[in-house]
């Protein structure tokens, strides 16, 4: 139309070819790699889990040196077996696993968690540098005389008066305990407190003098108390479920024992000249196998080198070196949030534009110290034990892992490609 003195009519012309959907599924790297965090092993982990959840399964074991009492307060004439009145063995849970997991939407997803607690004596203290491994030899004796289930933040197992006296007279101080889920226990892991704690935020206000790493707590017939400490503690993991080495079984992310995964799409299918308008990773958890504690979940460039060259572990220094970040989630739970999607529109320009010499994948982490927009929680994530079980490319059409691209053709957009 000619233009007035208001301007010219609506435009009702449109370009039908102007965006074209693709949905990319094959996937021509994989790595289900286990980072290891030499600044914190196992051993001096924050939490220490119990009870099995999936095919992964943990006790865990605590060393006593018995010299160690604390009898500051026990007049020395109480020190002898009939004036104790009380031995309990001491644990305690963190908030989240003392109470319900409860979804956004109010639906309680899990009840408090119930133990069965197990007591058992060692053979012979162990060696805390050998875990994860094989549970070690003890006595299958359960010295927990008060053996029922407990959902109780802080449990206090009773243990007979004379097996403690007799493990504090005897020449031998040092001893090892086994603490082990009894086989009534629901399905869980659950966390407790280790000697390594620090963040007490994350546990109830608890009473002055609580001690939350393992410990013996002796009352005497003057009700002074006597506490004994843990000199070593550690979760054994003593069975891990597998990570999927191949996408087709499915691509697992889990913290505490981080696994990351890490792919590389195939772009053959990406016509040349082509603009990339939106690009988006989009993941389907499952629900009823995933758990844990709510988190972040970050993707970043990554070299496909190192995902070829080093598919099964990797250091977590090694890791920060290798990544660019690129998006994330945060307050996902695992066993609520089905369907994540990353936005990953600018590092399919960049992989497309070649802007960088190689190739690089993408991976798949959580929300780790290096990654500023994303740790927003107070713990890392070695403190809690949470798995995101993504479905995996032998999936249903409507669950396979896809990088969906929405593109232009140059030629539609400016007459000619350049």
């Amino acid at each position: 139309d000619t233009p007035t003195a208001v301007g010219r009519g609506l435009v009702t012309a449109s370009f039908d070819t102007t965006l074209v959907p693709l949905g990319v599924e094959n996937i021509t790297e994989f790595a289900a790699m286990a980072i290891d965090d030499e600044d914190v092993p196992l051993k001096n982990q924050q939490l220490l889990y119990l009870g099995s959840r999936n095919d992964t399964r943990s006790s865990i074991l605590v060393n006593f040196n018995f010299t160690e009492l604390d009898t500051t307060g026990i007049p020395p004439v109480y020190m002898h077996r009939d004036s104790i009145k009380t031995v309990r063995f001491s644990l305690t849970r963190p908030r989240y696993y003392g109470e319900p997991v409860i979804a956004p939407d109010n639906e309680v997803l899990m009840e408090t968690p119930s133990v069965w607690y197990q007591v058992h004596k060692l053979d012979a203290p162990f060696d805390s540098t050998a875990y994860p491994g094989p549970l070690p030899s003890h006595d299958p004796f359960n010295l927990n005389r008060s053996y029922e289930a407990d959902i109780s933040k802080e449990p206090r197992l009773v243990i007979d008066k004379d097996d403690f006296w007799n493990w504090y007279t005897a020449p031998d101080s040092l001893v090892g305990f086994m603490i082990r889920a009894g086989s009534e226990a629901d399905a869980v892991l659950v966390g407790f407190g280790s000697r390594d704690l620090t963040k007490y935020s994350q546990f109830d206000d608890l009473a002055v003098g609580t001690i939350v790493a393992p410990n013996f707590v002796v009352e005497f017939t003057n009700d002074e108390v006597a506490l004994l400490v843990s000199y070593a503690d550690v979760s054994t993991f003593h069975e891990i479920d597998p990570v999927p080495t191949d996408p087709a079984g499915g691509i697992l992310l889990r913290t505490c024992l981080r696994n990351y995964p890490a792919l590389h799409f195939d772009f053959s299918g990406l016509p040349a000249d082509v603009y990339i308008n939106r690009a988006v990773i989009r993941l389907y958890n499952d629900p009823s196998s995933s758990f844990g504690q709510l988190g972040a979940v970050v993707t970043s460039e990554f070299d496909s080198v190192v995902i070829h060259d080093q598919p099964d572990t990797l250091t977590l220094d090694r890791l920060e070196d290798s990544v660019y970040e690129i998006t994330g989630l945060t307050n996902l739970m695992p066993q609520y949030h089905e369907i994540l999607e990353f936005n990953v529109t600018q590092y399919v320009q960049r992989r497309i534009n070649r802007v960088y010499e190689g190739t690089r994948g993408v991976v798949v982490t959580a929300g780790e110290d290096f990654f500023p927009l994303f740790d927003l929680d107070t713990t890392d994530p070695d403190f809690y034990f949470r798995e995101f079980r993504f479905f995996g490319t032998a999936a249903d059409d409507t669950l396979r892992p896809q990088l969906r691209i929405t593109y232009s053709q140059i030629s539609d957009l400016e007459g000619g490609a350049p």
